[in-house]
């Protein structure tokens, strides 16, 4: 008879559960405070020095590309490499996992609708402004690209004006703010709120209701897709299809006269008409978008996958503060 006591034990492996990432939600309301602060330090400082300390006009190309690239650099970009290393959290963190191509095709498509959406609400707004003499304010920080001449004025301005703001921008509102912004819903009011808190840092009351519907746009593809990246590529296709449709459907510089408008007849029934096809557009790629989720969602099940948790930690004295210190730069600088 067999000597049961010399056979080796059958081990049974047992899987580990599933590991879940542990985002603290103060890193959001944290980051908000230091955007809000530096941001206003910032303002205080490029409208309280005067211009003859500086070698360039605030309003040049130049002091456009300077406060640019300090305010996108230091308000967006450095909360999120200070919280990224202090907190040794992931990239995936924030980032997300990877959507795949469908998802990015889908951001592609998303900028044609938000290209004409935010095009058209500019036009009906500056003319609304012009038609009733009122005074049209200019963004806080702006230079009309129209005065560009040479190749390295492009450069710079395609460097500190274009590529810049859609990246720190985004890693920001949608790698930071939206997945970890402190509410207990996590779905359409982490969305507005992003988008509120977007459209008021880019300080441009004309384009202050487009910007936040646009965010929206961003917020439910970063979203849905789970990836910060597929709502850069939107920012992305969205600026381009801007740019490509000057010749026919044009985003009217700031600048344009009373007798400009009242010339563009045709103006207002256009914008009218590409705002109701960009809806179109929309529900059509957002139903795609929720067909993308439910379809993703049954193969979380099967594979026994989970998402992201959050901590319930949430201090509300940042948000308070932050939301001060941004609307004050608008009554500083608007009265």
């Amino acid at each position: 008879m067999a000597d049961i006591r010399n056979q080796n034990p059958v081990k049974k492996t047992v899987k580990d559960p599933i590991k879940k990432s542990v985002i603290p939600r103060s890193i959001g309301v944290y980051s908000f405070l230091w955007l809000a602060a530096i941001n206003l330090l910032l303002f205080a400082a490029w409208r309280g020095i005067p211009e003859s300390f500086f070698p360039f006009h605030r309003d040049s190309l130049l002091g456009f590309s300077v406060i640019t690239l300090l305010r996108f650099s230091l308000c967006l970009f450095a909360p999120f490499l200070f919280f990224t290393f202090r907190e040794k959290l992931s990239s995936k963190s924030f980032f997300g996992k990877n959507p795949g191509i469908g998802w990015f095709l889908l951001s592609v498509l998303l900028g044609v609708p938000s290209a004409f959406l935010l095009t058209a609400l500019h036009n009906l707004l500056l003319r609304a402004f012009l038609l009733n003499g009122i005074s049209v304010p200019f963004p806080s920080y702006f230079f009309s690209p129209t005065h560009i001449n040479d190749t390295p004025a492009l450069f710079l301005f395609v460097i500190a004006g274009v590529l810049l703001p859609i990246l720190s921008s985004e890693i920001f509102f949608r790698g930071i703010l939206l997945p970890i912004f402190p509410t207990k819903n996590k779905g359409i009011l982490n969305i507005l709120l992003t988008a509120l808190v977007f459209s008021i840092f880019m300080q441009s009351p004309i384009d202050l209701i487009p910007l936040f519907l646009f965010g929206i746009v961003l917020g439910v593809i970063r979203k849905t897709s789970n990836h910060v990246l597929c709502s850069i590529v939107t920012f992305f296709s969205t600026i381009s299809t801007i740019l490509l449709l000057q010749g026919v459907f044009p985003f009217l510089p700031y600048a344009t006269s009373r007798a400009d408008m009242e010339a563009a007849s045709t103006l207002f029934s256009h914008s009218l008409i590409a705002i109701g096809g960009a809806f179109l557009l929309f529900l059509i790629l957002f139903s795609q978008c929720r067909r993308n989720v439910l379809e993703e969602k049954k193969i979380n099940r099967i594979r026994g996958t989970s998402d992201v948790e959050y901590s319930e930690s949430t201090p509300l004295w940042p948000l308070l503060f932050g939301f001060l210190f941004l609307l004050s730069v608008w009554v500083f600088f608007y009265n």
